[in-house]
């Protein structure tokens, strides 16, 4: 998960009344910290004459154990009373019956504000609807989930005006299966009585200690890529393998190719492989309970998933470090390549890099067996 990652620091100088001015920037691999657990060192910082900055990481992991939560709590404070005991993740999905207006009854134009001590968020803006659906995910950090709550507020847009809000205490969340909760929630101080906004919560201990009973796969990722084609919109053929029987886990990943793209990760626990192409699960009631094994992505169909020009597509990061002078290429994956073998229509494919024009500094991946769709995560 951390190969060909970097932590990007900037420091600034605080000038009040105007911009503040930049003075020095640097970055880490972060793979360091995964691999030692933990990272103490000095940067110097790039794009000025002087200057160093120390930074002390450590790689933290998921839990779904609350009972470790006073442990790791104790353990933070005794560091600082600044650090962060646990990790919500918040999956804004959708509402449904939001209030209308009332004189024209005109539908609401309705977002969300969401907040968690000095964290703050606002969803899109789902227009003319009272059933928006945003699909939009939220992380906030937690100091003390005991104590702290979510607040959320839904406001129409266009006169600008709450049309509810309602508040989650985290502790509620300790006392919940693997520590997660996934339903409708009830607006308070709603002009609609019956209007209701539906969330995935998931919270988790932040520790340094690993243990396999307690901890597993992040449930969502976002990974930075940079991809050469710009202005493609299509869904990761990837996650269109879809399992061959109903015990076998499925991923929708849907992208919106831009210069930079985020790709956003569902896992699902159960896909039926009798559903029509293109389908992942039958359309949802909202009437009926939330279970585990519930696809919260909705996906529309790629036009386009073979690149421009049918050849398959590539996702790679480049990053120039004037400091250090070089030039860093993430490689990370390639998808939908045309098949070079007969006998079973896949390819062992690798990536080749060279500067030109004299095709200086040669670079090679390393070669992935029988795919079209190789994941190297390659620096």
């Amino acid at each position: 998960m951390s190969n060909g990652q970097l932590l990007d620091i900037e420091v600034r100088d605080e000038d009040p009344g105007s911009k503040d001015d930049s003075i020095g920037t640097t970055s880490l691999p972060i793979s360091t910290a995964a691999e030692k657990g933990t990272e103490d060192t000095w940067l110097p910082l790039e794009d000025v004459k002087t200057g160093r900055i120390n930074l002390k990481l450590e790689w933290m992991y998921l839990s779904k154990n609350a009972l470790i939560l006073e442990k790791e709590m104790e353990k933070r404070n005794q560091q600082s009373n600044e650090l962060s005991s646990c990790l919500l993740m918040v999956n804004l999905d959708s509402a449904r019956e939001l209030p209308r207006a009332k004189k024209t009854m005109s539908e609401p134009s309705p977002y969300v504000k969401l907040s968690l001590g000095q964290s703050k968020f606002e969803s899109g803006i789902k227009a003319d609807t009272d059933e928006p659906r945003w699909e939009q995910n939220f992380r906030f950090l937690v100091h003390n989930p005991n104590l702290q709550t979510l607040e959320l507020e839904v406001w129409e847009s266009k006169s600008k005006t709450r049309i509810g809000n309602l508040k989650v205490p985290l502790k509620n969340l300790l006392v919940e299966p693997d520590l997660i909760v996934d339903k409708f929630y009830n607006l308070v101080n709603s002009p609609s009585p019956k209007a209701q906004v539906r969330m995935r919560l998931c919270l988790r201990v932040l520790t340094s200690e690993y243990n396999q009973a307690d901890i597993e796969e992040e449930e969502e990722e976002e990974t930075p890529v940079e991809t050469l084609e710009s202005k493609e919109s299509s869904v990761d053929p990837v996650a269109q393998q879809s399992a061959t029987s109903a015990d076998k886990t499925a991923k929708a990943v849907p992208a919106v190719v831009k210069k930079v793209e985020v790709v956003k990760v569902e896992k699902v626990n159960k896909v039926s492989s009798k559903l029509p192409e293109g389908q992942l699960i039958p359309p949802m009631d909202s009437s009926t309970p939330i279970k585990d094994s519930d696809v919260r992505q909705r996906k529309s169909p790629s036009s386009n998933q073979g690149g421009l020009y049918g050849r398959g597509r590539i996702q790679i990061t480049l990053r120039y470090s004037t400091q250090r002078q070089n030039l860093v290429a993430v490689v990370h994956k390639c998808v939908n390549l045309i098949p070079c073998d007969t006998d079973d229509n896949l390819a062992d494919p690798y990536i080749k890099m060279y500067l030109l024009p004299d095709k200086s500094n040669k670079k090679k991946t390393t070669i992935i067996k029988n795919t079209l769709n190789p994941v190297w995560d390659e620096t």
